[in-house]
């Protein structure tokens, strides 16, 4: 059984007001795509600012401020793949079925873990993997996987999601099997 109930920002007792910063809704520090708050010197990057509560993901925020301060072009942060290490391990990249309301014409690919050799090697015959893409440009917008090694499974699909990539870049894509 897994429960989650979420996380929040520890922002409590810092006296964000003495600094000229109103927490948000959530008591997040609101920032905008480089980490900075409404007062233009000060940074928030990370779990504090509400946003993806990911050690990766605290780090690019950290690097897209740093590009800021340096003078240099900030792209907004790309989709952030996340992993539960469960078991079985949990793994998702970019939008999902919950998206599709938003998105009508976008359709949804779901295949069990048992169609490939390399699930059936090892065992795992209750994973699958299910991608989320729009038939009109063929673009991917999410992978989410449940199974063995589901962490390594999405690199691919975070590379080709991030770079604007086609479903035909995936399979034009060969990977050897992961251990």
């Amino acid at each position: 059984m897994l429960v989650a109930v979420g996380r929040r920002p520890n922002t409590a007792g810092l006296a964000w007001e003495r600094a000229g910063i109103r927490l948000g809704p959530r008591a997040e520090v609101p920032v905008d795509a480089a980490s900075r708050t409404a007062v233009p010197h000060i940074y928030a990057p990370g779990d504090v600012n509400g946003g993806i509560m990911l050690a990766h993901a605290a780090t690019r925020q950290s690097q897209l401020a740093a590009r800021h301060l340096l003078g240099l072009p900030v792209e907004p942060l790309p989709v952030v793949p996340h992993v539960i290490f469960s078991d079985p391990e949990i793994a998702a990249v970019g939008a999902d079925s919950r998206d599709l309301a938003d998105h009508p014409g976008w359709r949804v690919t779901r295949w069990p873990y048992a169609q490939d050799a390399r699930a059936r090697i090892v065992g795992d015959l209750q994973g699958f993997a299910q991608m989320g893409w729009d038939p009109a440009d063929h673009r991917p917008y999410g992978l989410q996987v449940i199974g063995r090694n589901a962490g390594e499974l999405i690199h691919g699909a975070t590379q080709v999601i991030t770079r604007g990539g086609t479903m035909d870049d995936i399979a034009a894509s060969i990977h050897p099997p992961q251990p």
